[in-house]
């Protein structure tokens, strides 16, 4: 059985223990990440809440799409790496029943190819080195498509914070062909969609 947003954030607070789970409340209501016009948790609600109640006010106060990447952002911060990976694995069956189909809703692409993905990422270069804070799935993602090789991604793992390891990403990008770059478009986009969307206008 496939649970919902709530049930696997839930799932996976509960999992963090006592004093994992502090941890994570008292980040989640002092993470200086959150993108405008949204606001961080207030503190006396978290305080209240159980573990089910912080994945309830997380998706009630972020959205389902937003509240997944704050989430997965806070264990990043409080180094629950493990705790992270879990819960985007566990997920990747929620969303995906959410997804639409692969080309549904695709807008035709411009003649001349990939050129307005490479044309995006160079515009929002400095956007996206700013405001890109979960670096890690997309480093993943780029690994597994050939984009980088073993070195670079344990070099930008290595640096924080997560400007830092944007900014060293995209010291990568000369090599990267028109192609290449529509694939980093699309990952980018699919581990922050709002961030896009926000950018594309």
């Amino acid at each position: 059985m496939v649970g919902t947003v709530v049930d696997e954030l839930a799932w996976c607070l509960e999992n963090l223990g006592s004093e994992g789970f502090q941890r994570f409340r008292r980040k989640l209501n002092d993470f200086p990440q959150i993108q405008q016009p949204y606001r961080v948790i207030p503190r006396n609600r978290l305080e209240k809440a159980d573990e089910r109640g912080v994945a309830e006010l997380i998706k009630k106060h972020y959205g389902k799409d937003y509240g997944v990447q704050v989430a997965l952002m806070v264990l990043e911060e409080i180094q629950e790496m493990d705790a992270a990976e879990r819960l985007r694995e566990a997920l990747k069956q929620v969303t995906e029943l959410q997804m639409p189909p692969e080309g549904a809703n695709q807008q035709p692409q411009p003649a001349g190819g990939t050129d307005h993905r490479e044309a995006f990422l160079d515009r929002h270069r400095a956007a996206l080195i700013s405001r890109m804070s979960l670096v890690s799935p997309v480093l993943d993602d780029l690994l597994s498509e050939g984009l980088i090789n073993q070195e670079k991604y344990e070099t930008v793992r290595s640096v924080r914070p997560a400007q830092e390891q944007m900014r060293t990403l995209y010291s990568y990008s000369s090599s990267w062909s028109n192609e290449d770059k529509e694939k980093v478009y699309r990952i980018l986009k699919k581990h922050d969609g709002p961030l896009i969307a926000d950018l594309e206008g």
